[in-house]
């Protein structure tokens, strides 16, 4: 009897983005929430509401390209939200994974699709022993974990072959966006 290993497991579903785009939400939400405060208390209210608008569209925009995008692994795909759309792409239609630049997503039906949450990680110093300091790409723990799922997928059967990638615009995101630069420029009107 020959012993028979199990393919791998399929992939988990999980969320990931960069913790610097928490970080770069998070300042700017703050800063822009200590304006509005400081806005309200020594405004006159009337002036105070359209003010607000320079404090809060800031913060609005830091989340929209920052806070808001993210990649979802799940076991049929990948699920790749960008500021202004979102695309559903099953591991079928991907031909390929370029991280040169950050995650982008080469597909069967079309171009490349990049996953603004996450970013190259740079370059850092390599020091090994008996050889000289030399300048190499590191690894994004994110990108390596989208490498392990698509090669687990690669090795589990596939459930939507011959899919195809489904992109839509994200309505919320463009509103919230309108409404922030409409409040705006009614905050530079009442300057």
């Amino acid at each position: 009897m020959t012993a028979h290993t199990p393919p791998p497991p399929a992939p988990q579903p999980s969320v990931l983005r960069t913790g610097g785009s928490r970080l770069i939400v998070a300042t700017v939400g703050l800063t822009c929430a200590i304006a509005l405060v400081t806005v309200m208390l020594q405004a006159p209210p009337g002036r105070a509401a359209g003010l607000a608008g320079i404090a809060v569209a800031p913060a609005v925009l830091a989340w929209v390209l920052y806070g808001h995008p993210h990649l979802r692994i799940a076991p049929d795909g990948l699920w790749i939200a960008n500021p202004l759309r979102t695309h559903d792409v099953p591991w079928s239609a991907i031909t390929g994974l370029d991280a040169r630049l950050g995650l982008s997503v080469e597909r069967t039906d079309g171009g490349p699709i990049a996953a603004w949450a996450l970013p190259a990680a740079g370059r850092g110093i390599v020091r090994t022993t008996g050889t000289r300091a030399r300048i190499a790409a590191r690894t994004s723990p994110q990108i390596a974990a989208v490498h392990e799922a698509r090669a687990a997928s690669a090795a589990a059967p596939a459930d939507r072959a011959g899919a195809v990638v489904e992109s839509r615009w994200n309505v919320p995101n463009l509103v919230l966006l309108g409404l922030a630069a409409g409040w705006f420029a009614i905050g530079l009107a009442t300057l």
